[in-house]
């Protein structure tokens, strides 16, 4: 589910006015984990009232065949459907979404090749701290970090916006 945080923590509006039904997307090419995977982001303006937008946010990834560390990642994709409500007086807006993912990964073990398949499915929930109430959450258990889930990589050269 690389970068989708980022699709629902940043919505790139368009620079020309917007209103009800409005509909863009953005496409980028992003490195997660070491694999470069092609993602198509639509945004959809449901509602809109004073300070808040209500969007719908559909997401898509997909990867070409490609060698990662001992293996070779033979198929990736993935679909994200949710939404978020973007508040002017917060930083953060509340988003959430669920996510599916499948892939194949080909590796070479002493055994031989083996095909391993994985199918995940994600729910992501994203709102400002002071906001946590309003949504009852209790506080996040620590996990050990990663510091691969921080090398997310955009191609800035591959990213493209396309307003509809």
């Amino acid at each position: 589910m690389g970068n989708i945080r980022t699709a629902l923590l940043t919505v790139p509006f368009p620079d020309e006015p917007l209103g009800v039904r409005a509909r863009w997307e953005v496409e980028r090419r992003v490195q997660f984990s070491g694999v470069w995977v092609d993602q198509v982001v639509t945004y959809h303006i449901e509602k809109m009232e004073g300070q808040q937008v209500e969007l719908q946010i559909t997401a898509r990834q997909t990867a070409s065949p490609q060698s990662i560390g001992n293996g070779r990642l033979e198929a990736y994709q993935a679909s994200v459907m949710g939404s978020s409500v973007v508040r002017l007086e917060h930083f953060t807006p509340f988003s959430e979404a669920e996510a599916t993912s499948q892939m194949r990964i080909k590796s070479q073990t002493p055994t031989g090749p083996q095909l391993v398949r994985v199918e995940t499915r994600t729910i992501v929930r994203l709102y400002p701290e002071e906001a946590a109430k309003e949504f009852g959450a209790r506080e996040p258990e620590e996990e050990p970090v990663d510091p691969e889930d921080a090398k997310v990589i955009t191609d800035p050269g591959q990213q493209r916006l396309k307003w509809r």
